[in-house]
């Protein structure tokens, strides 16, 4: 709850009860195309990071994979920033 706090949900408990189950990284675009799915990143994602058993291993696929991660940050960005000049 205290996560939910920051951020605006509109996902429904049914909508996040249909989500897939997270396996792994082939579940991604699965979990990743659902509104759902895309809301519980953001307002888990700071309680996870300060995590002492996950930020480790995050901080540590995030170094290994720098590039890739920059590049998808890029995209990501991109995609946003141009929605907000067309409006």
């Amino acid at each position: 709850m205290i996560d939910r706090q920051s951020y605006h949900i509109s996902a429904t408990p049914a909508e996040v009860a249909a989500l897939p189950r997270y396996v792994g990284s082939r579940d991604e675009e699965l979990f990743l195309d659902r509104v759902a799915g895309r809301q519980l990143l953001h307002v888990t994602f700071g309680s996870v990071l300060t995590n002492p058993q996950f930020k480790p291993r995050i901080l540590d696929a995030l170094n290994r994979n720098a590039a890739l991660h920059m590049e998808f940050l890029d995209k990501h960005f991109t995609k946003h920033l141009s929605l907000l000049s067309k409006g």
